[in-house]
């Protein structure tokens, strides 16, 4: 049965992969030259701006992509964990991409330094670049991408246990993953509160309201605290419920998917190692990431011993006798360069690219919302110091 899927798999993919090469134009001749991959998350904030990884020789995707598929198609309890390089088809700049990224382009303005922005002690005392970039920011503006269906549709299969997600956009929920099945680890644009005791809640669109109306003081009535949203800025807890989530949730996990993410920002990064040793752990970004959290040269571990190491008096047993080669073998994957590409190509693979049309479609229709533009983050960067030079700052 499991020879059958994978050949099964494997033509389809084959065929599947050629149909869309000639509609993606990139079915070429020799000589030609394809087009510029697009922009996604980079593994180390300080790093130089490497060069996007290449479009995987066919029999090297067959391999690794295939058996993803095959993960796929057999896990129950599908752990996602996002980050913004999901957002960036949708014209929602990363943060931390050299050259492109929010951060960078913060580095020119009167900052002292581009996280200040989302420090809450910087808040306290100059909290108007925050809302100004909130206003610009603003959740409804942008649409989900497919990334995000993808997310919705492992949901909609029953196979979705949690996304853990880093992003503040919104478009998860927007994409229609239930709420339960949301981890929002760094806040969300969906609810405000006074940062001082008693730290009182208001309604977001009263909010909204205030900073739609140019306020960039905006305060609780009752006690002057600042207000602002539920999102977590640096110095800041993650939410109540992220522990008792994590320690619930990971020990369940079956295969773990991450997606769009530098892994550098802890305690999120350090989610890879809650997962059970067994556990398959895949990443979907568009450079290398997480060289210290994952081993892509690590044998899987036995599920019934949960240990590879040989023992002594053994043969022919333990990780220096395992066949790297084969994907069965290995306990971690990587799936490199533009993370909407990969995701389509997994969903095909897994016979599943049909559904996933018709739930992006859905998405399409529904928001109405056209992305920003590609420079988006140094469009968000102009606007912010804009608004610090009207108001003298």
């Amino acid at each position: 049965m499991e020879s059958a899927f994978k050949v099964h798999l494997a033509v389809q993919g084959v065929v599947s992969r050629a149909l869309q090469d000639v509609l993606d134009g990139t079915l070429v001749v020799p000589g030609c030259v394809p087009g510029l991959p697009t922009r996604g998350d980079v593994s180390q904030a300080a790093a130089p701006r490497a060069t996007p990884a290449a479009r995987p020789a066919e029999d090297e995707e067959d391999v690794d992509s295939i058996h993803i598929a095959q993960l796929l198609a057999e896990a129950q309890k599908v752990i996602v964990m996002a980050g913004a390089g999901l957002s960036t088809a949708a014209g929602i700049p990363d943060f931390r991409t050299p050259g492109s990224g929010l951060y960078y382009q913060l580095e020119k303005y009167d900052l002292p330094n581009p996280q200040a922005v989302f420090s809450i002690d910087y808040f306290r005392v100059r909290p108007e670049p925050f809302h100004m970039l909130a206003r610009e920011m603003w959740p409804g503006k942008f649409a989900p991408t497919a990334a995000h269906a993808f997310i919705k549709m492992l949901a909609d299969k029953g196979k979705l246990l949690r996304c853990y997600t880093q992003n503040i956009d919104g478009l998860e929920r927007l994409a229609g993953v239930p709420p339960e099945l949301l981890m929002e680890c760094h806040g969300t644009f969906a609810t405000a509160h006074a940062i001082d005791p008693p730290n009182k809640e208001f309604d977001i669109g009263w909010y909204r309201e205030q900073l739609q109306a140019g306020s960039t003081q905006i305060r609780c009535p009752e006690t002057g605290s600042l207000v602002k949203p539920d999102i977590v800025f640096f110095g800041e807890s993650l939410p109540a419920n992220f522990g008792q989530m994590v320690n619930e949730d990971f020990p369940e996990c079956d295969l773990l998917i991450i997606i769009g993410t530098s892994l550098t920002v802890q305690p999120f990064a350090g989610l890879v190692r809650y997962v059970k040793p067994q556990v398959r752990r895949v990443l979907v970004n568009m450079f290398p990431a997480g060289e210290t959290l994952l081993d892509f040269k690590k044998a899987a571990v036995d599920a019934a011993s949960e240990k590879t190491e040989k023992k002594d008096g053994d043969l022919g047993e333990g990780e220096d006798s395992v066949d790297l080669s084969l994907p069965a073998n290995r306990r971690d994957f990587a799936l490199l360069g533009d993370c909407q590409h990969s995701i389509h190509r997994l969903a095909r693979l897994a016979g599943w690219d049909a559904e996933l049309a018709g739930i992006a479609e859905g998405l399409r229709g529904k928001t109405g919302a056209a992305g920003a533009a590609p420079d988006a983050a140094d469009a968000l960067a102009e606007a912010l110091a804009m608004g610090m030079d009207k108001l003298g700052l």
